[in-house]
């Protein structure tokens, strides 16, 4: 995906997971922060340290079939990063490095349903 594909990107909300771990997210179509939404969804993640920052991931192919939440759309690319399932192998090593933050934050939107 190109940087390029987001440039519209407005931010409806954002959680800071931990360890410098920031995840925003957007319904494409906008929607209301509390309120659940199928759909397609936009994110942005990104990691901020003592050295500087970059975005780690960036996407909007997540689609919910089942209304979901911002918190939970946002619980979702946590999961992606943790599990594995992120598309490159950098992202997959940042989940890796990350599991437990990450997985608690999931953890506390899902609580544990995948």
């Amino acid at each position: 995906m190109s940087y390029t594909d987001l440039r519209d990107f407005l931010t409806e909300d954002s959680f800071q997971v931990g360890d410098g771990i920031e995840i925003e997210i957007e319904k494409l179509g906008g929607g209301d922060v509390g309120t659940a939404y199928a759909g397609t969804w936009r994110y942005i993640v990104t990691y901020t340290h003592p050295h500087g920052g970059a975005v780690i991931l960036r996407g909007q192919e997540l689609e919910s079939g089942t209304p979901i939440t911002h918190e939970q759309a946002a619980a979702l690319i946590a999961q992606w990063l943790y599990s594995g399932k992120s598309r490159t192998e950098g992202e997959r090593h940042f989940g890796d490095a990350h599991e437990d933050v990450l997985s608690e934050f999931a953890y506390a939107y899902l609580g544990g349903i995948r």
